[in-house]
């Protein structure tokens, strides 16, 4: 048995390859008070490896087209088409899908029920992207007491702009702080109750007083989509902060008071990045045997399936707890090297990598510090890891030229 002790030694060894995205569907609608009027902004970002690059001179360059098609109550209303091109000097780049091209379009739309069927068509080629529609219904701004809430970064130098998240309106599931902007359009509200909660438990709960006057317009700088304040409009703009460490994976509900009027929004938190041995629990809570004793792995088995993920979850955040957060950094870790194992150490007739040799080493230890392959006059092939910080070394070896390594030492 691997002890979960040497795991736990080099768990900030981070070195891993992430699956790659199979689509793009990052895009999100926000809705602004702008010189007193409601403005939707539609906007977007495109991981660069779903784009198509071609060498240009010392760069590579994309071009695409990105349509967007109006229906107004199930009617055709108008069509946006926008072309654009994107330079890179780092190949690396064009294959990340941790690397983004963004932006926005402005809509400023009358009163009536919308949807947005949106495209993405690579220049030169036929491939095209269609992702599932959007739909909207637009009000007066008379009419409205609360504006949705718009998911933010922490803020920039500038106490008064904010960095737009711009991931389909969920707050992403990750170790950083995400705030709300909440806007008003009634200057007399200075100060509004606010509590959230999630799993039937409430998680967070205080009075926000008014963070500014007017309204806010969006732009966008250096590839960031920002949040500007600007002094045009009769409302006020609340920010809700310090609450999204204390949410779990999944849905939540957002409360908000003042006088005699209440509101509540759904909230969505999103792990974009879960590894993908995370979407089979029960395979999951088995690669846990390389690290934890058997009885352990057996009764997180006995549950049913449907609580599977739930269990697993809550042996991470009980064995390696994280202190004022929920994400749990050991339990993406371990099953990032997993991702990783089944990607590199599958033979070609099957993806079973982190059930390998090789993977299981891997799962435990991460990447070694040196790897050496060899061949010995039998023609087998013997592939060595050297882990220094530890003093570890471990020898496997194909004799069936089939990619199968065996430990052997």
């Amino acid at each position: 048995m691997i002890r979960k002790i040497a795991f736990f030694l080099i768990l900030a060894n981070l070195a891993f390859s992430q699956t790659e995205k199979k689509f793009f569907n990052f895009i999100e609608l926000n809705t602004f008070i702008e010189n007193d009027s409601l403005i939707e902004y539609l906007s977007y970002k495109i991981p660069y490896n779903i784009l198509l690059f071609t060498k240009d001179n010392n760069n590579y360059k994309s071009e695409f087209t990105l349509s967007l098609e109006i229906y107004k109550d199930k009617i055709f209303f108008k069509r946006e088409i926008n072309k654009y091109e994107v330079k890179t000097a780092n190949y690396k780049k064009t294959k990340s899908d941790k690397d983004y091209y963004q932006d926005f379009i402005r809509l400023n739309l009358p009163e009536g029920n919308f949807q947005f069927d949106f495209y993405l068509n690579l220049r030169k080629t036929d491939y095209n992207i269609k992702l599932p529609a959007l739909k909207l219904k637009v009000t007066d701004i008379k009419k409205q007491k609360f504006l949705k809430p718009i998911i933010v970064n922490n803020n920039t130098a500038k106490t008064d702009n904010f960095i737009l998240t711009n991931s389909q309106n969920n707050i992403p599931f990750t170790p950083e702080k995400y705030n709300l902007l909440l806007g008003i359009p009634d200057t007399s509200v200075k100060i509004i109750t606010v509590s959230i909660t999630q799993n039937q438990k409430k998680i967070f709960q205080k009075k926000i007083t008014q963070k500014f006057s007017g309204g806010i317009k969006l732009y966008k700088s250096e590839n960031k989509l920002l949040i500007k304040h600007t002094n045009n409009s009769e409302s006020n703009y609340f920010l809700i902060t310090n609450f999204s460490n204390r949410l779990y994976e999944g849905n939540a509900k957002l409360h908000i008071k003042y006088d005699t009027l209440k509101k509540t929004f759904p909230l969505k938190t999103t792990w974009f990045d879960k590894p993908e041995v995370l979407k089979n629990p029960e395979y999951a809570i088995k690669l846990l045997s390389y690290m934890e004793n058997i009885q352990t792995v057996r009764s997180l088995l006995e549950n049913s399936n449907k609580y599977y993920y739930k269990k697993l979850f809550e042996y991470w955040e009980n064995k390696f707890p994280v202190k004022n957060k929920k994400f749990n950094f050991a339990m993406k870790e371990y099953y990032t090297r997993a991702d990783y194992a089944n990607k590199n150490f599958s033979k070609l007739n099957d993806k079973k990598g982190a059930q390998s040799d090789r993977g299981k080493i891997y799962i435990v230890y991460g990447k070694p510090d040196s790897m050496k392959r060899n061949y010995n006059e039998k023609n087998e092939t013997i592939e060595i890891w050297q882990y220094k910080k530890i003093n570890k070394k471990f020898v496997f070896k194909d004799v069936t030229g089939t990619g199968k390594f065996i430990l052997v030492k």
